[in-house]
């Protein structure tokens, strides 16, 4: 058999012990039933929830347990009992109380023990992207996140794996380290892709003995103790006669616990390891609605709910983090935090994460504290349609950083080529964010150059603000008859024009009382240029504004800028409606929202120079725009390309002479 087909077996071993449990109410009493009468919902409860005493994880733990029992301790006589000190799934659970004899020789009986390794590990990896369920008495296994989610793994690729340890030691080593003195640890580290890595390398590449390293070298922790007992075994099957000693050594350098949570690991461990390498654990700190309504699901979602909400007052309150905690809360940022501060001063770190930490608003603080407080060696983009990862759709990078130092500039890797940015430039485009967008090297030349004007923000004569009406608060004002005030809604915002869609108006003496002077005195019955405040994240022009007239007034799902001199309103409208500056705000927007305070960051080039312009956004009028702000033939080609056929910017550059 293949290495599929024996994880199908083992799949379908499950499925028949599950059976055995499932129809048999005296065994399933060891189980922490939630009733007596025990119903299909009981029994999807127990499958799914159920914390320790959940089905789907005893039996997956006594599968495992016994896998690495008859293949690498029972010839020896080793009890069961004597590894349970050691290894998590031999320690006494419901599932052994049961005495169910398992054999196991027929599916891995002509198996090497590394290809053993291999096998446990793929059906943990299956067992963490699927669940079972009940349905009309059976039994099935479906594809599901549940078990992933839970633990926020994503299993790392061996060639990256390989990859960021090898060049984060090599980091390391040439700032005159003692190779055998190096201290190294896999954050997270599941079953040990970068553990694995770092221990092979120290021993064929650095000549360092097998048990010093476990001994002297390398340290891991994660969360899922199934996950660590499987790396404990495969270093255990590299060295040479092992001995349960080995094991007893290996399973002290492995830290079965909360590396964010736990108080007295995080301040054991500061400062302490030369090299952290990691794939640091996924897990947003918010429940799926959707997900929320299957009724299979709802008990672990109950269950979730509270554990989430109970983890982010800990963050919150917690004085450890300072740079992670804005926003919505990811496992990953809060881990670099704590990787960051498990490190040593000038120690080495690789990693690989969303891309999302270099240019989410959310992530500005963790970022500015990689940039300013320590030397960000490099970054390497990956976008989502290179499927790093099984089941995720995602752009990642993989970055390098020296711990301490300042960062003056960064290497970045986009589609085969590289190229140094300075944080002169960054600061210069990006200001206080410090974003570091996924371009490639003329994207970062046009960013140059468009950086060097005034952002919107700095503009006094221009003010940009979020519609006036709030459709919740303010609904009492909004009325069929009509008063002379339209009402303007973000939907009914067109190409071109405001199209009238709703026939809605509103009851202004009423709702003029509720707005501030600063509002009435400076954009109230006025012309304005407005636009939706929600855009689809992959729409191809993403921002588009038009002008309103004096008496509409605008919903709270519209944005507006207005100009303070009204004659520039037009001018203005036809550079924030150019697809330059709609690839400049694409590069930085990571969702639906059209947001003011990314629309302050946009350049604008001086209005006086806009004259000439023929004001209808036309192939003309886009490439005089790049030209004001700089931009040569190429660069110009690069931004219009999405937009226009080849040859008709071939033809209009040569006719604006650029």
């Amino acid at each position: 058999m293949n290495k599929k087909e024996i994880i199908h077996e083992l799949e379908n071993l499950q499925i028949n012990i599950l059976n055995i449990l499932v129809k048999n109410k005296e065994l399933l009493k060891y189980f922490n039933p939630p009733s007596t009468e025990i119903t299909e919902e009981d029994l999807n409860f127990m499958l799914l929830n159920n914390g320790n005493y959940n089905l789907t994880l005893q039996t997956h733990k006594l599968i495992i347990s016994e896998i690495i029992y008859q293949v690498f301790f029972e010839k020896n006589k080793i009890k069961k009992n004597e590894l349970s000190k050691t290894l998590f799934i031999f320690k006494e659970d419901s599932i052994n109380k049961i005495h169910l004899q398992i054999s196991l020789k027929k599916i891995i009986g002509k198996l090497k023990k590394s290809e053993v390794c291999e096998i446990i590990e793929q059906f943990h990896i299956h067992y963490l992207n699927s669940k079972h369920i009940i349905k009309d008495g059976n039994i099935f296994c479906e594809k599901s996140f549940v078990n992933y989610k839970d633990k926020g793994s994503v299993y790392t690729p061996v060639k990256i794996a390989k990859e960021i340890t090898h060049k984060t030691i090599k980091n390391r080593i040439k700032n005159n380290i003692n190779p055998g003195e190096i201290k190294i640890f896999d954050f997270g580290c599941a079953t040990g892709m970068f553990f694995i890595s770092a221990f092979e390398f120290l021993n064929k590449k650095l000549k360092l003995d097998k048990r010093s390293i476990i001994k002297d070298n390398l340290w891991g922790g994660d969360i899922d103790g199934i996950a660590l007992d499987i790396l404990k075994i495969k270093i255990y099957n590299q060295l040479d006669k092992p001995e349960i000693k080995d094991l007893e050594l290996i399973s002290s350098k492995l830290f079965d616990d909360n590396l964010l949570t736990s108080d007295k690991k995080m301040n054991e461990l500061n400062n302490f390891f030369d090299v952290v390498v990691s794939n640091p654990p996924y897990f947003l700190l918010k429940i799926n609605k959707k997900d929320s309504k299957d009724k299979n699901m709802q008990e672990y979602n109950s269950s979730l709910k509270k554990r989430i909400n109970d983890e982010v007052k800990f963050f919150r309150k917690s004085s450890y983090y300072r740079y992670s905690t804005e926003g919505m809360l990811n496992y990953y940022k809060l881990s670099l935090e704590v990787i960051v501060n498990f490190c040593k001063s000038n120690g080495e770190i690789g990693i690989i994460c969303p891309s999302t930490l270099f240019a989410d608003l959310s992530s500005k603080k963790l970022r500015k504290h990689l940039i300013l407080d320590n030397r960000l060696r490099s970054i390497k983009y990956f976008p989502e349609s290179t499927k790093i990862f099984d089941n995720v759709c995602q752009s990642t990078v993989i970055f390098y950083m020296q711990k301490g130092f300042v960062t003056k500039d960064v290497k970045i890797f986009v589609n085969g080529e590289s190229l140094r940015i300075s944080r002169e430039l960054i600061e210069r485009a990006f200001g206080e964010n410090y974003e570091m967008p996924y371009i490639d090297k003329t994207g970062w030349d046009i960013l140059n150059k468009i950086s060097n004007y005034k952002k919107l923000k700095n503009f006094e004569n221009i003010r940009n603000k979020r519609g006036e009406l709030d459709l919740t608060l303010f609904k009492n004002f909004i009325t069929k008859d009509n008063t002379g005030w339209r009402l303007v809604r973000g939907k009914m915002i067109g190409n071109e024009n405001i199209i009238e869609k709703n026939q809605e108006f509103v009851k202004i003496d009423e709702f003029i009382k509720k707005k501030s002077k600063d509002f009435i005195y400076n954009d109230f019955n006025k012309e304005r240029l407005v636009c939706q405040q929600i855009s689809n994240v992959d729409t191809k022009k993403r921002l588009n504004f038009v002008k309103c007239v004096s008496k509409d007034i605008l919903a709270n799902s519209c944005n507006y800028i207005n100009v303070l001199n009204n004659n520039d309103l037009d001018k203005i409208r036809l550079t924030l409606n150019s697809y330059l500056l709609n690839w400049r705000f694409k590069i930085t927007s990571s969702n639906n929202h059209i947001n003011n305070y990314e629309l302050d960051e946009l350049p604008i080039v001086n209005s006086n120079l806009i004259d000439n312009l023929s004001k209808n956004s036309s192939l003309k009028d886009n490439i005089n725009i790049c030209k004001l702000y700089g931009l040569n033939k190429e660069e110009t080609f690069y931004i219009l390309k999405p937009y226009f056929e080849v040859k008709k910017i071939e033809n209009g550059l040569k006719n604006e002479n650029i």
